[in-house]
């Protein structure tokens, strides 16, 4: 559920008009069996380990692994006898009770255990660098059904009166990502094929103003104007259109330097709104208080309608918009 409380709840309160905000988002993700490839170099075992035993990438890797396999169960197997004992003292749960609390016991410890192995695969697989390459994929789709309109105070010309148009911007798209690592370095490739219940507003045709700019601008309709349920009026024809889109986008981190990278997109709207938009960026990645949640930050050349088919009278810096965007996951902290 995705709401602005200003726009989408405070209005419920208010008896004032809703101006969008309030909507319902559905999101599937399934991921793919992903793939590692090893190359054919030697792996020797030191000192600690098991001197003079050498053997390919695989091998190595496979014995890793059943090491991490035999150390969790047997972690496993010690906490499964303590839940049990832990049962075994109490004389008031009855025995299908027990035999309830113990199920529920075991799926949490079997959910714990198959989460540290994934992490402790991954984190031999890292440190270690015995694989050539790696690949996985993913694909989400995702479908945005807005509970109320949204509305906006839009006047055609600055001597037309102003009235109110409302539109339910919709949308649903489909996300395909693929992530390879190899000797090179990183790269991931996303393709978004989507559709969107558009407007003038959000396509960013209108000139966007505040009352007192409109009036300083010679507006002719400032009664009306004062008594608008939004702060911020349009002007210029408004319309409502279906676009069509699809978007592209290609990020490479090179091997002697997985922090910085290079980030480029390009989208293309199709419909009566058909811009070509890019973006160039420089994303890179700041360790967080734990390894595995680093923070990413990126520098954006944002160049929306690249060909000028929507604004021709715009130079293109005049449209250029340079910006940071800041990727932090879930319960992660820079310190």
């Amino acid at each position: 559920m995705n709401a602005n409380y200003a726009n989408s709840i405070a209005p419920i309160f208010s008896g004032k008009k809703f101006q969008g905000g309030l909507s319902l988002n559905l999101k599937y993700t399934k991921f793919f069996r992903g793939s590692i490839s090893f190359g054919d170099k030697k792996f020797t075992f030191t000192q600690t380990q098991t001197p003079g035993l050498s053997m390919n990438q695989k091998d190595s890797m496979n014995i890793a692994r059943e090491y991490i396999i035999g150390t969790l169960k047997k972690s496993m197997e010690d906490d499964s006898a303590a839940v049990i004992k832990s049962l075994g003292y109490s004389m008031l749960l009855k025995p299908a009770e027990k035999a309830a609390i113990i199920k529920m016991k075991f799926a949490e410890l079997s959910y714990g255990y198959k989460e540290s192995l994934a992490k402790q695969e991954a984190s031999v697989l890292i440190e270690s660098k015995l694989t050539k390459a790696s690949h996985f994929s993913w694909v989400s789709v995702n479908l945005n059904v807005p509970f109320t309109p949204t509305s906006y105070s839009n006047s055609e010309a600055f001597s037309t009166v102003f009235a109110d148009k409302s539109s339910y911007p919709y949308s649903f798209n489909i996300t395909y990502n693929n992530v390879w690592e190899n000797k090179l370095g990183r790269f991931f490739f996303m393709i978004k094929p989507g559709i969107l219940k558009n407007n003038s507003v959000l396509s960013k045709q209108l000139s966007k103003l505040s009352y007192q700019e409109y009036k300083n601008l010679g507006g002719t309709d400032t009664a009306k104007a004062i008594q608008l349920s939004t702060t911020d009026v349009y002007i210029e024809k408004y319309n409502a259109f279906i676009t069509p889109s699809i978007k592209l986008q290609a990020v490479y981190f090179p091997k002697f330097s997985d922090q910085v990278g290079v980030d480029l997109q390009l989208e293309k709207n199709m419909g009566s709104y058909h811009t070509l938009n890019g973006v160039i960026g420089i994303p890179f990645r700041l360790a967080g208080a734990e390894s595995d949640k680093a923070i990413t930050f990126e520098v954006q050349l944002q160049m929306p309608d690249l060909r000028n088919e929507i604004t021709p009278d715009k130079k293109f810096w005049d449209k250029a918009i340079i910006g940071v965007t800041v990727g932090l996951p879930f319960g992660s902290s820079i310190y």
